[in-house]
């Protein structure tokens, strides 16, 4: 089950919550050879991000 996590970019400072998948989902998709792409900011497109709101 995806779970909602909050994020913000280290580019242009945009706060922003995604859905990510869980470690055991990723490691299931990775198995079966599903693509994966990286969480990126909604605003500058950059996946220079960091976890939280601190």
């Amino acid at each position: 089950m995806t779970e909602l996590v909050r994020f913000r970019c280290l580019n242009c400072g945009h706060k922003f919550k995604i859905k990510v998948l869980t470690e055991d989902e990723s490691r299931e998709a990775q198995k079966r050879n599903m693509p994966i792409s990286a969480a990126h900011c909604p605003e500058c497109n950059r996946t220079d991000i960091c976890r939280g709101w601190d």
